[in-house]
């Protein structure tokens, strides 16, 4: 019988398909990115225990996908933006596919979700080590402000949180940061920080909204024109020096991690299907 971690990585594949064909269609440039291109690497797909799909795509291109997706998407599948859902909490864009619902473990609260891709924008880093610095601490406080206005929206078990985060969740409901913060604004302050250095006029660029934030930075130049690459049976975009790209994210890249290491991060306890659309 099939798990309902592989039934939910066959829905994100049919995903991906779908986003790639638009973002051939328009030339749109994107690539896969983090565990999605270690997964296409090392075992020609999903990681086993993967539970997601990323790619990532230029800041200028990735403004031009969130224009056009909305009228190429087929309609059991949505764009869910910032821009087009005040109450969306994410910094990414995400593709979802409506006919499909689980409930993820995340932060310990059951929540039920659309299964989604992400989709990241790829931005600009300033040249000089001062301007650098300078940057990343913005970022940092760009970070910080969001996360604050976000709180109410993961719940508030403290079971798997640190005590940094507890104490934080705690003063919330004092203080109540989503009151002082608007979410959205914070989102968008925080995109727009990032369009500052113009991606096709930087040497290096990152994924700021991903996992690894900063060893997700890298020279432009390792994009190149891209290369395609087999994931899960089908052919995909990567960059042109993926292998230089997983190194610096991830290290002896094509090394198992440990056993104990080898499980879902979020706990995918089942999918159901809405007879809709």
């Amino acid at each position: 019988m099939e798990s309902s971690l592989r039934k939910l990585q066959k829905i994100e594949a049919d995903i991906l398909q779908v986003v790639s064909k638009i973002c051939d269609e328009e030339q749109i440039r994107y690539y896969l990115s983090s565990g999605t291109l270690l997964g296409a690497v090392r075992h020609q797909g999903f990681i086993p225990w993967d539970d997601d799909i990323d790619i990532m795509i230029p800041r200028p291109d990735y403004e031009r996908f969130l224009r056009v997706a909305s009228e190429k998407l087929p309609p059991y599948l949505a764009l869910c933006h910032y821009t087009k859902d005040c109450n969306y909490p994410f910094r990414q864009a995400k593709v979802v596919d409506k006919r499909y619902q689980l409930v993820r473990e995340i932060f310990s609260d059951n929540k039920a979700y659309d299964v989604w891709i992400d989709v990241f924008p790829l931005d600009g880093l300033p040249k000089g080590r001062l301007s650098l610095t300078a940057h990343k601490c913005w970022i940092t406080f760009h970070m910080l402000t969001l996360k604050l206005s976000r709180l109410n929206y993961h719940g508030t078990d403290y079971s798997k949180r640190t005590w940094w985060q507890c104490a934080v969740l705690k003063a919330n409901k004092v203080i109540h940061f989503s009151r002082l913060l608007s979410m959205t604004k914070e989102i968008r302050k925080f995109n727009d920080f990032l369009s500052r250095y113009p991606f096709e006029q930087s040497e290096w660029c990152i994924n700021c909204f991903g996992e690894y934030i900063y060893r997700e930075s890298f020279p432009i130049s390792w994009l190149g024109d891209g290369r395609k690459i087999s994931f899960e049976g089908e052919s995909f975009s990567a960059p042109q020096e993926a292998e230089k790209y997983l190194t610096k994210v991830y290290g002896d890249y094509m090394a198992l991690p440990p056993k104990e290491q080898r499980t879902c991060k979020h706990s995918v306890e089942f999918i159901s299907r809405e007879n809709r659309l």
